[in-house]
């Protein structure tokens, strides 16, 4: 019994994310009191940001499954439903192009595309279908850029298909804003230099799909990027308060594909000057380009600087990422005491963000050994449902670790919280923890 009691204990070792163990005052002493698993959440929280990316993923879910029951009448009349709202103006562009985008599988397979093929064989003058069936072709001229030079061919072929089906959807819609920003990308990752938008839109000077690519720029005075500003031209011109044009634009400018900053601060700028963009999307717009050159920045603290004001340009709930983004690199500039000031003001816009009262929690223990903060935030992020937090609280009432009270019974119920959630810590954990329940159990039994 010794040998297998010492060989749980090691185990235990083994398998524990292992906090240092010093040993103060007790959690009472401090002027807090550990928290119960009883009151914790099961799970985090979701924010709002969150909300909507979970419905969208619905939708898309929700569509794909019509989708693959040839439920076509269903799906005409959802996407029917979309383009009214935003007619209406219930919708923003924004909420436009993401919902029609929810029309397509978006998976990157070629199984998808027949079943596509179908529905606009069925509703031959559908622009959710045509759309749909290139946003497809998008996604796989999209997965294979960048690979083996062969595979390139693939993304280019895909690129072209994509480019033919958006471009007939135009044919459907009087504001195909979801098509014109698709067309952008099938630009940069290999599809043909043209924009026929039937004439509504735009009216191309010359088609150069009679020539080579890399002549294209000098037979026809324009180059995919130049392609894209006017498409991105047109997308103002339906509705100048759409961001998603922009943020494609930001992605194939910026200087990882051989752009510029000065050229995108311009852009924008003579989108300030127009006076058409309004107020909180012109801010954001601002955002997204800071954002982009702190991405590209080759020194963290100037990263975490650009970062910073990034999200100063738009102070939103919805964008702390931003500030997530600063802290962590600063961090990678081992300059915690500057992470730990970002992780304060995020938790003070924010008093229920979990992942920064853990992280705020660990360096403050890591830079200064406050371990009174350590367990202020530790517990708090805890009973908000992180399961790395339920974890750690979990280890300190299994080892008593900084004056926890050793509870082997609530050290149970906090791994199972987070073991609940997926967190495979937490599962090695527990067998160990029944072994020394069912060891304490024999004990007691003893000494009756």
């Amino acid at each position: 019994m010794r040998i297998l009691r010492l060989s749980l204990l090691a185990a235990l070792c083994a398998v524990c994310a292992c906090l240092p163990l010093v040993h103060t005052a007790s959690a009472e002493s401090r002027g807090y009191m550990p928290p119960l698993a009883t009151d914790a959440r099961i799970e985090p929280a979701r924010f709002p940001e969150e909300l909507e990316a979970d419905r969208l993923a619905a939708l898309r879910t929700r569509h794909a499954v019509y989708l693959g029951l040839a439920r076509y009448e269903t799906l005409e009349q959802e996407a029917a439903q979309v383009m009214l709202d935003y007619s209406a103006k219930r919708i923003s562009g924004d909420d436009f192009v993401n919902q029609m985008t929810s029309f397509a599988p978006l998976l990157g397979s070629e199984a998808d595309i027949p079943q596509l093929l179908a529905w606009t064989e069925v509703y031959p003058k559908s622009y959710a279908a045509w759309y749909a069936l290139g946003r497809e072709y998008l996604e796989l001229a999209t997965n294979a850029h960048g690979l083996a030079p062969e595979a390139r061919d693939a993304s280019a072929t895909y690129a072209g298909q994509a480019n033919a089906a958006l471009n007939h959807s135009l044919e459907f819609s009087a504001r195909p804003l979801p098509s014109l920003v698709s067309l952008m990308s099938v630009q940069a990752y290999g599809g043909p230099l043209e924009f026929d938008s039937a004439g509504r839109v735009a009216t191309p000077t010359c088609n150069p799909l009679e020539v080579a690519r890399e002549t294209a720029r000098r037979i026809c005075g324009k180059g995919w990027q130049d392609v894209q500003y006017q498409i991105l031209q047109s997308i103002a011109r339906l509705d100048p308060d759409v961001l998603a044009g922009y943020s494609n634009y930001l992605v194939f400018n910026n200087p990882r594909w051989g752009g510029k900053y000065l050229h995108l601060r311009e852009v924008i700028a003579a989108v300030r000057h127009s006076g058409r963009m309004n107020q909180p999307n012109l801010a954001e717009l601002l955002a997204m380009e800071l954002g982009w050159e702190a991405s590209d920045a080759h020194d963290p603290m100037r990263e975490a600087d650009l970062y910073i004001q990034a999200f100063d340009a738009n102070p939103q709930p919805a964008h702390l990422h931003r500030l997530y983004a600063a802290a962590d690199a600063a961090k990678r500039a081992r300059n915690i005491p500057f992470a730990l000031k970002i992780y304060d003001r995020i938790i003070q816009i924010r008093p229920a963000e979990y992942r920064a009262l853990f992280e705020r929690g660990e360096r403050s223990e890591d830079e200064y050994h406050d371990h009174n903060r350590l367990f202020a935030d530790l517990a708090e992020s805890a009973r908000l449902g992180m399961k790395e937090a339920q974890n750690n609280i979990g280890y300190a009432y299994l080892t008593g670790y900084s004056g926890f009270p050793v509870d082997l019974q609530e050290a149970r119920r906090w791994l199972m919280l987070a073991a609940n959630q997926g967190y495979q810590l937490s599962r090695d954990k527990l067998p160990v923890v029944d072994e020394l329940i069912a060891e304490q159990a024999r004990r007691a039994t003893r000494k009756k």
